[in-house]
């Protein structure tokens, strides 16, 4: 149990982003259409007003398997894939998070 104590910003990270699936998904382990678009608008709004805007249908690029629900793999690859398209709006955002920590 300690160890939970100690850990790294990024292991943080990973934690909270399973607590946001784990909070949201069904009797299955999973996600359907509506509760996906929620969790996008509410918790990554900037990607999901982009999407809208672009006309990106964000639960069909997700959903890989097109079973008609996002796992937990599916949501992490999306995750990991916002992240990565979005390195300079989240280089700023850190830099004003440790500018404000000043």
């Amino acid at each position: 149990m300690e160890e939970c104590m100690n850990l790294t910003g990024l292991e943080i990270s990973l934690v909270s982003m399973y607590a946001v699936f784990d909070g949201n998904k069904n009797k299955n382990g999973k996600m359907d259409k509506d509760t996906f678009l929620r969790v996008l608008k509410e918790e990554l709004p900037f990607f999901a007003q982009a999407a809208a805007k672009n006309n990106c249908d964000m639960f069909s690029k997700v959903d890989l398997d097109n079973d008609g629900f996002v796992d937990f793999e599916e949501f992490s690859k999306m995750v990991c894939s916002c992240a990565c398209s979005s390195h300079d709006a989240l280089e700023e955002a850190h830099k004003k998070h440790e500018q404000e920590k000043e």
